[in-house]
Formats: C-alpha cells, sequence, structure tokens
C-alpha cells in the first residue's frame, strides 16, 4: 500500500525511481516497465484497481501490526504454537482479505514439503475455525481440503447450519468440504431443512413391524404377520429433540452412525 501511494511527488515518477533499484530482478523491471508505459488515464485505472483492496492498510493500527512478525507461517509444522485469531464481528466486513491473505499463505506454504519427505515437520497444524462461514469463502481451504490432510494440516470448521455453508461456497464446493472429512459431528439442529439432510445423511435402517388381523363370525380368529420396512435411523423430528445434551457422530471406518452423549469440557475432570 505504501509503495502504490507514493512519497507525495508524482506517482509515475516515484515508481519509475523504484524500477531503476538494482536489487530488482528482471520480471519486476520488466512490470513495472509495462505499467509505466501505459496511458495517464489507463496508468489511474490500474493503480486504482490495485489500490482498492489494500484501502484497509490506511488504518495506521493495522499498517502497523502487519510490518512485522512475531511467528513463521512455516514453522507450524516444525514448532508447537499456538496463534489466535479474533476478529470483533463488527470488523469482520473489513477484515475478511486480511483473514483470506493469511489462511492462503498457510496453505500454500505448507503443502510444498510432505512430511515423510522432511524430518523437520513433526507435528501437525489443526485449523480450529469456529464460526467458519463468517470470514467469507476462502478459496483455497475449498480447493486445498483434498489433500491438505496429507501434510499433517487438520481442519476444524464449526458451523451453524448447512445453509451457512450452501450460501458461503455453493452446495457442490460445500459437500466436497463436508465429505473430506474424515469424522462429522451433528449437534440438535434448529432449521427444519438441516435436519432433513442430516437425517438422509445418517441412511435408514430396516424395522419389522407387526400386523395383527381379526376375523369375525362363527369361526372368528386372530393372525398375526410380519413385514419389514425402511425407516430412517433418525427421523427429523428426532434429531432436532436430541436436545443440548446429545451428538450423533460420524467417524471414517466406523460403518454406521454413533449416537451418544456430549461431552462437556467444563464438568468433566480430565478435561479441566
Amino acid at each position: 500500500y505504501r509503495v502504490s501511494s507514493g512519497d507525495g511527488s508524482d506517482l509515475k515518477g516515484y515508481l519509475k525511481k523504484l524500477s531503476q533499484r538494482e536489487f530488482l530482478g528482471r520480471d519486476a523491471k520488466t512490470a513495472f516497465d509495462n505499467l509505466l508505459s501505459q496511458a495517464e488515464e489507463t496508468f489511474a485505472s490500474i493503480m486504482g484497481t490495485f489500490k482498492e483492496p489494500l484501502n484497509q492498510f490506511i488504518n495506521p493500527i493495522l499498517d502497523a501490526s502487519t510490518s512485522d512478525n512475531d511467528f513463521l507461517l512455516t514453522d507450524v509444522r516444525k514448532k508447537k504454537m499456538s496463534i489466535y485469531i479474533g476478529i470483533q464481528p463488527n470488523k469482520l466486513a473489513e477484515s475478511r482479505l486480511l483473514i483470506n491473505l493469511l489462511f492462503s499463505q498457510l496453505i500454500n506454504l505448507n503443502t510444498k514439503d510432505l512430511p515423510q519427505n522432511n524430518p523437520a515437520l513433526k507435528h501437525q497444524c489443526l485449523l480450529l475455525m469456529d464460526e467458519f462461514t463468517s470470514i467469507g469463502r476462502v478459496d483455497i481451504i475449498a480447493s486445498a481440503v483434498s489433500y491438505m490432510a496429507g501434510y499433517n494440516i487438520r481442519l476444524l470448521p464449526i458451523i451453524q447450519s448447512m445453509a451457512q455453508l450452501d450460501a458461503t461456497y455453493g452446495k457442490d464446493v460445500s459437500r466436497t468440504i463436508i465429505t473430506n472429512h474424515a469424522l462429522q459431528i451433528v449437534y440438535a439442529p434448529r432449521e427444519q431443512q438441516d435436519a432433513n439432510d442430516y437425517s438422509d445423511m445418517l441412511g435408514y435402517t430396516t424395522v419389522r413391524k407387526k400386523n395383527k388381523s381379526h376375523t369375525s363370525g362363527k369361526q372368528s380368529s386372530v393372525s398375526y404377520s410380519e413385514t419389514e420396512q425402511r425407516r430412517a435411523l433418525m427421523l427429523p423430528q428426532e434429531l432436532k429433540a436430541m436436545g443440548f445434551d446429545k451428538e450423533v457422530f460420524l467417524y471414517e471406518g466406523i460403518p454406521s452412525p454413533v449416537l451418544c452423549e456430549k461431552i462437556k469440557y467444563y464438568e468433566d475432570a480430565y478435561f479441566t
């Protein structure tokens, strides 16, 4: 942003001076030459388009906060570390580009070397992303979700409903994201459509239904028969009625979904 804003003098002249710096490579100088050769109107249009997404760096606090590094993204699989990203709800819209850039760099830098080829990559990296859709669409996650696990990058997104994911990534991509998770945990849904979708996802079972028939008359009789019927493993209304204390999880390698009591870490001595 600072470079594209200039130093207060004529911007073209300022960039021309930069293009003559000795440390610039041939490709950078060629790019500068292509830019500086444009007509004034075209040049102004290019610079306006270039600067528009960078305008958030006008904020001096953001400028100062991003001017240096406290950690290296290349170290997340080499050292044990925790990186917290907390954005106030009223700042989410203006922060999305920066967050998107952070995750794009994180995944790009850490999908170059496989752990088995580099002994220094001793740790797994978990991306625990609460309110996953609030940061908007992160294209690198949509494209890398199918292979990032091979690089010891684990994704744990938390969403309120499938509708949120569909609205952000589209139905096809959101299904790809979901199916590329070995573990899926389902809590009691609020929306009927989510309840219907989860019921379909859990699958069906076969139940036996007893039928009783009665004939009257001189030779009255009662007969019983059994029929097999298909039934959803959990009906939508049963999922909505699970309450706060139960959950269903599906785990790769376990043939059937599991209905269980939810662990509350703050009530469990093991976790506290």
